[in-house]
């Protein structure tokens, strides 16, 4: 376990509210929200310095090979498959410095923002996970979880200042700046935007920016995959405008046994983890918590599908649109490649103009990720 570097610095603020009570308590923040100026110190200043191999930043990410820090990641995945558990485990892990899934981790308090589901319910799944890090790792997890209505569109500041409140408590208590928030689920805080439309998705990714540059935090975003008919095709991205998965840095896509890169700009795209939901058992209730299941990864060892690299590298590299180009580049047969693409314009992720070897393939995303709103 490394501790994580700072990604830049955040502006102090005051532990205490207008009426001189602390709020070095998280349970404070979950009955009251906070109000925070709109000066924080922004992440986009310039860094002056040498092109040489001793200045270049190295980070493992938050989790190493898995999450990179990164103004936005996502997991996507249909319903019960358990992606909240999941992205429980995510911050429980990191917020402790535990190993997730037996990968290393670089620790940092976690803010936890969930808009969707029974509150009772969702605590339920945290106070298991809490109880077997007490009993289990011997672990402390430094995270505020918070559940309420929020709106990353029509309220994204009231949304901030919840947001700034849970890592100010955080940061009361622990010492240290929160370095990841995690949002659940993304539809849950869009409600009602056409997240189809490039204006729609320019909306909601200009709030998770916003979220972002104010805390000066990694954001992971839970969503649901676009439907589809092929388990191994298009199913896999993210739903919505194209925009969404162009500008993401990593796509993690979890399909109830397991959980597998989709895209990744730096890290080993073929990482498989697979995980099994466990029964756990409290006082009068029950719910569940993620292990790792070696055997389901053993059985799956690849799911980067033909339609994925193709996408990828079609978002990643414009400056070129020939079927056979986009084959070299990718590593695939011409065939396969135009199978992928013949899928992936169908579903609307790919905009074919001309025919034969005039035809050009332009990927459906169009919007740029702002840093600050």
């Amino acid at each position: 376990m490394t501790e994580r570097e700072p990604m830049g610095t955040l502006k102090e603020k005051a532990s205490t509210d207008g009426d001189g009570r602390s709020l070095a308590n998280p349970s404070d923040v979950a009955v009251r929200i906070y109000h925070s100026d709109d000066t924080a110190a922004s992440a986009c200043e310039p860094v002056m310095f040498e092109m040489a191999e001793e200045n270049c930043m190295q980070s493992q990410g938050l989790i190493k090979g898995l999450l990179p820090e990164s103004p936005l990641s996502l997991l996507v995945g249909e319903s019960q498959t358990g992606k909240s558990g999941i992205a429980i485990e995510m911050a429980a892990c990191v917020s402790s410095g535990f190993p997730f899934l037996g990968l290393e981790v670089s620790q940092t308090p976690v803010v936890y923002l969930v808009g969707e589901g029974s509150r009772d319910k969702f605590m339920n799944r945290v106070t298991a996970v809490r109880r077997r890090f007490e009993t289990e790792r011997r672990g402390q997890m430094q995270a505020a979880f918070l559940h309420g209505h929020f709106d990353l569109v029509r309220n994204v500041g009231s949304v901030v200042d919840a947001a700034y409140s849970c890592a100010s408590a955080l940061r009361g208590r622990y010492g240290k700046r929160a370095g990841l928030v995690i949002v659940d689920t993304l539809s849950s805080m869009s409600l009602g935007t056409p997240e189809n439309t490039p204006e729609g998705m320019g909306a909601i990714l200009a709030g998770l920016g916003r979220l972002s540059s104010s805390l000066d935090a990694s954001v992971l975003a839970l969503h649901h995959p676009a439907l589809g008919n092929k388990k191994d095709g298009p199913k896999r991205l993210p739903r919505g405008h194209g925009s969404l998965y162009a500008l993401c840095d990593a796509c993690l896509y979890a399909d109830g046994k397991v959980l597998s890169i989709v895209k990744t700009r730096d890290d080993d795209p073929s990482l498989v983890l697979g995980y099994k939901r466990r029964t756990v058992y409290l006082a009068r209730s029950s719910t569940y918590v993620v292990d790792l299941d070696e055997t389901a990864a053993t059985a799956k060892p690849s799911n980067v599908s033909n339609d994925m690299k193709v996408y990828s590298e079609l978002v990643g590299n414009p400056n070129y649109r020939n079927l056979r180009e986009i084959a070299v580049r990718v590593g695939l047969a011409p065939g396969s490649v135009s199978n992928a693409l013949g899928r992936l314009a169908n579903e609307g992720y790919v905009r074919k103009t001309g025919e034969g070897k005039k035809a050009r393939f332009e990927p459906l995303a169009r919007v740029a990720l702002p840093l600050a709103a």
